[in-house]
């Protein structure tokens, strides 16, 4: 059996989003966010981020990977996927992003 296809693909969100934090969370160690009404595990979207966000700290979620989702630190720097999209506004960006996911590396090369 290849182990490989049990690895979840990355899902970036159209747009990032704000959640709260529930659980700490560093580099190291997941936690919990409140997103949509939910509570999800969460972990940073880059994984070389050194900081850590505390309960009630507010995040923008910026896509999941399976259940977990993938966040950034409120003053952190957006993927560049998503200061794209700001130059050209929300509503044009998420009809133009509508549907679009997959792999980080695909979305990479999309852009």
């Amino acid at each position: 059996m290849n182990p490989t296809h049990l690895l979840d693909e990355i899902t970036l969100l159209p747009y990032p989003e704000v959640g709260k934090v529930d659980t700490a969370i560093s580099s190291t160690q997941p936690g919990r966010v409140r997103f949509q009404g939910s509570h999800w595990p969460a972990r940073f979207y880059l994984s070389d981020y050194q900081g850590m966000v505390l309960p009630n700290d507010s995040v923008k979620v910026v896509g999941r990977q399976g259940l977990t989702l993938l966040i950034v630190p409120d003053g952190c720097p957006l993927p560049i996927q998503f200061t794209r999209c700001a130059v050209v506004g929300q509503e044009s960006a998420l009809s133009r992003l509508s549907g679009w996911t997959g792999k980080l590396v695909r979305s990479v090369q999309h852009y």
